[in-house]
């Protein structure tokens, strides 16, 4: 009955383009990833994965993005599938926007949509950082400027799977690791960012641009994001999702574990947590679609229309609910 509630509740709020109730949690960990590009030590963090960004269907990369944070530090993973990896520049603060296969990072500290971060790092390992002001409000578009505020103690890695530059061979992808330390954000200017705790929210999304498909320059399928926007374009402040900081370390109750779901790739989802009860799948119309459970660790679904379902999985400590996407 509380899984039957809860689903209720999220449904009455959310849609396909219901942006603002997507939330990623990120967890803290006592164990902090080396950035070396390698995501051998992620495989137990939760993962979101991509789509067409103004659309939630397949686009022409796929990929998964994750995140943990310390007391110092917030670090995000990206495992990205690109037939093609291509990149032109080679030199920070480069517009790797404009032309480059990367990944961008967007974070609103105090959620007012004026000001945020964007941070990108292509698949060559080149990076830019720049305060963004969307408002008529807060001044030009831009902020700072991609020169004029740099993140200190921003470290990135990439690791390339396949051939940089080189259209005769097929490519498996790319991954990236970044590690922003929280002393290096606290001079974004206009962004009130504070170190946050346990429960702090921030808003923002992720994002992966695949610039070497053959399509013209701004070709929706060419950019992909996490949470879905209802239109085209990343730099929509008002629809962003949610990233909230949980410190599980810490809790009076060493037992809690929340279910997780972690995505395996293709349309299969691994189920983890103590005691875990049952999941059940449910269109975003809320009718619940029967599944096959056989092997309750994983979820295949392969065989279900291709859509966004919403995954509620109930276990002794409490229940998760997650937004999949069926390609």
């Amino acid at each position: 009955m509380k899984k039957i509630i809860l689903l209720i509740c999220l449904l009455s709020s959310i849609s396909v383009f219901a942006n603002s109730n997507d939330k990623y949690t990120i967890e803290k960990t006592s164990s902090p990833p080396i950035i070396d590009g390698d995501l051998s030590e992620w495989n137990n963090i939760s993962a979101v994965s991509f789509s067409v960004h103004n659309t939630g269907l397949e686009g022409t990369t796929s990929g998964t993005a994750k995140a943990v944070w310390t007391n110092d530090a917030v670090f995000f993973a990206f495992s990205i599938k690109d037939v093609d990896v291509m990149n032109t520049y080679f030199s920070k603060d480069d517009p790797l926007y404009n032309n480059d296969d990367l990944i961008e990072i967007f974070l609103d500290f105090d959620g007012d949509g004026k000001d945020y971060v964007e941070l990108g790092v292509s698949a060559a390992n080149i990076n830019y950082e720049l305060t963004v002001c969307p408002s008529v409000n807060c001044g030009s578009w831009g902020g700072s400027g991609l020169s004029g505020w740099d993140i200190v103690g921003l470290e990135t890695a990439a690791l390339l799977s396949g051939t940089l530059n080189n259209s005769s061979d097929v490519d498996d992808g790319y991954t990236i690791e970044v590690k922003i330390p929280f002393s290096g954000l606290s001079s974004a200017p206009g962004s009130n960012f504070e170190i946050p705790t346990n429960g702090s929210t921030w808003l923002g999304n992720f994002y992966t641009i695949d610039y070497s498909t053959g399509a013209a320059k701004d070709a929706a399928n060419d950019y992909l994001s996490w949470s879905t926007l209802p239109v085209f374009g990343f730099h929509q402040p008002n629809h962003f999702a949610t990233f909230e900081f949980v410190d599980l370390l810490s809790n009076n109750d060493a037992t809690l574990e929340l279910p997780l779901v972690s995505f395996l790739g293709g349309n299969t989802w691994s189920v983890s947590g103590k005691d875990v009860m049952d999941f059940s799948l449910f269109d975003l119309s809320g009718k619940e679609i029967q599944i096959n459970q056989g092997n309750a660790d994983i979820i295949e679904l392969s065989t279900f229309a291709k859509g966004i379902y919403l995954l509620v999985v109930e276990a002794e400590d409490g229940i998760s609910t997650y937004k999949v996407l069926v390609k």
